[in-house]
């Protein structure tokens, strides 16, 4: 969480700067990706009291989206890929970047993944509905020989064992599903029947919770490389930053238009003359920006009459 000193000369832990001497409010905020901290943000006032909810929220997002973006140039840093697999994770990663919904988003790591030439079946599902999930829905799919997904859920009660893994772990391999213990019979029947064997599943997260998974097949029973699975996971890696980074786009818009409204209710209560026409004009303005009926009722305690709007 961010650190706050509305009065530096009142904060025992602020460190104070000959470099900056009129200081006099500070906040310091984590830079935090996936758990781990990469740096600091600290922004410095000359007022006392200089950073109000409002802002703190503002900063904190901004705080959490610059994170992203250094995760997300650290992962290119960390690659131990050929120049040809760089070049390909970059093109892949511009792709994920670029995508504005969800559903770009998976179709945009299910088509890049599918260019390498080991997976032969490739489904991306995310868990619904997000605050209970019973299944996951696959949203893209695709497979070498053009097959369609014969299904279009996984149901959670079914693949315990797997949905527990995902849930602990970032990621499950698998030389060969049909014959591990450790995965529900559903998924070795399911998977025996699809003929496939070997398979990586890589959980994709949102701020801690669990919000869909990457799983890759192979038909023959095989160990996956080192260098694959480096692969997948900055793909999925990818996918995490994009759809983290959609949902702060969402939650900034869906600020912005809760503010929008409140301050239009402010004005238009402010230029009615009377409680009545107070209460019409302001039901109006609820009713036209939420898209809703509004009823308003009057009180003057001793009738309750209601109000048209």
């Amino acid at each position: 969480r961010p650190r706050v000193a509305q009065d530096v000369t009142h904060d025992p832990l602020y460190f104070d700067s000959s470099l900056l001497p009129n200081v006099r409010s500070s906040i310091a905020l984590p830079l935090k990706s996936r758990g781990q901290v990469n740096g600091a943000l600290i922004i410095e006032s000359d007022r006392r009291f200089a950073f109000t909810g409002e802002i703190v929220s503002t900063l904190e997002l901004m705080a959490t989206q610059l994170a992203n973006m250094i995760e997300s140039a650290d992962l290119y840093d960390r690659s131990q890929s050929s120049l040809a697999e760089t070049r390909m994770l970059y093109r892949i990663a511009q792709q994920i970047t670029d995508a504005l919904t969800v559903e770009n988003v998976f179709k945009a790591v299910v088509e890049g993944i599918s260019q390498r030439p080991e997976p032969d079946w490739i489904v991306a599902a995310q868990l619904e509905p997000r605050l209970a999930p019973t299944h996951m829905r696959i949203v893209w799919s695709w497979s070498r020989d053009g097959a369609p997904v014969p299904f279009e859920t996984y149901p959670l009660d079914q693949i315990p064992r797997l949905a527990s893994m995902l849930r602990d772990d970032e990621s499950f391999v698998t030389p060969d599903v049909t014959q591990d213990s450790q995965v529900d019979e559903f998924i070795r029947t399911m998977f025996g029947q699809l003929g496939l064997r070997a398979m990586a599943a890589f959980q994709l997260r949102i701020y801690g919770v669990q919000y869909g998974t990457v799983m890759i097949h192979s038909r023959k029973a095989r160990e996956f490389s080192n260098t694959e699975l480096r692969f997948y996971e900055n793909v999925s890696r990818q996918a995490f930053v994009a759809l983290q980074n959609i949902n702060l786009v969402e939650e900034t818009r869906e600020q912005a238009e809760r503010r929008d409204i409140l301050n239009e209710v402010l004005r238009t209560a402010s230029s009615s003359l009377d409680r009545l026409s107070l209460m019409r004009d302001v039901g109006r303005v609820i009713a036209a920006r939420l898209d809703r009926p509004v009823l308003m009722w009057n009180w003057d305690n001793q009738l309750l009459t209601s109000v048209s709007v």
